[in-house]
């Protein structure tokens, strides 16, 4: 039996998870360090990559994207919102609404509390 089907009949057996239930499938953890400071250290190396990838033509415009977008910045994306001013008015005044429960539930608490701290100090 090969060692891929060995490994889809395990999956199998066990619901299609690779490892036993409470098994780390990364004992080692994350890498130690930032993954972006590991990852820039390979710049130079994948720029002369993408660099090459230029010249073979089903790489060549992919390539040509993540250099753009690494040397120039992704471009803006502008978003239209349309939407009527009565629209946007009930919303303004849900929030408030809200907001305004809010601070009172909070005063209330604040309150509740005091009187329970106040009460539990000892007298002079």
């Amino acid at each position: 039996m090969s060692e891929a089907l060995k490994t889809e009949t395990i999956q199998k057996r066990r619901g299609g998870r690779l490892f036993q239930p409470g098994v780390s499938g990364n004992p080692g953890g994350r890498p130690k360090g930032d993954v972006a400071q590991l990852a820039r250290v390979h710049t130079t190396d994948a720029i002369k990559a993408l660099v090459k990838a230029l010249q073979r033509p089903k790489e060549a415009v992919p390539a040509a994207i993540a250099l753009l977008d690494r040397g120039w910045g992704r471009p803006t994306q502008t978003i239209e919102a349309t939407t009527n001013s009565n629209s946007l008015h009930l919303h303004l005044v849900a929030a408030q609404s809200v907001l305004a429960q809010t601070v009172l539930v909070i005063e209330a608490e604040t309150n509740a509390v005091t009187a329970v701290v106040t009460d539990a100090l000892p007298t002079e």
